[in-house]
């Protein structure tokens, strides 16, 4: 199968959940044509978390390109607008509301 024009966009619970599973390396395997990435703001939530076990996962999936770094598009107007509506509004964290608002205004990119 050939690779698709769809990127994953992953939210900090599912890295969380890959990681607690032992499976942190396996998350490409379930997409293995998209590419999979994470939001800048996700990443700074990972690093807050109190596990040093998570952060190292996330570092390690990083270098060896599982997922990739994607910064949050604080130049497009309309996702800002509805980060900050979903954060205010839903009561969302950072990187969930980073994330609905990115998936929202970009057609070739899902979240999981």
């Amino acid at each position: 199968m050939e690779r698709s024009e769809r990127s994953i966009l992953i939210d900090a619970d599912v890295v969380s959940h890959f990681v607690t599973a032992g499976e942190a390396l396996s998350l490409n395997k379930i997409f293995p044509h998209n590419p999979i990435f994470m939001l800048d703001k996700v990443h700074a939530e990972l690093q807050r978390w109190p596990s040093d076990v998570l952060r190292t996962e996330v570092a390690v999936m990083l270098s060896k390109k599982i997922i990739r770094l994607m910064n949050f598009p604080d130049d497009n107007e309309a996702i800002v607008k509805e980060y900050a509506w979903i954060k205010s509004m839903l009561f969302k964290g950072d990187g969930e509301s980073a994330c609905l608002a990115v998936v929202r205004y970009t057609k070739n990119i899902f979240s999981q």
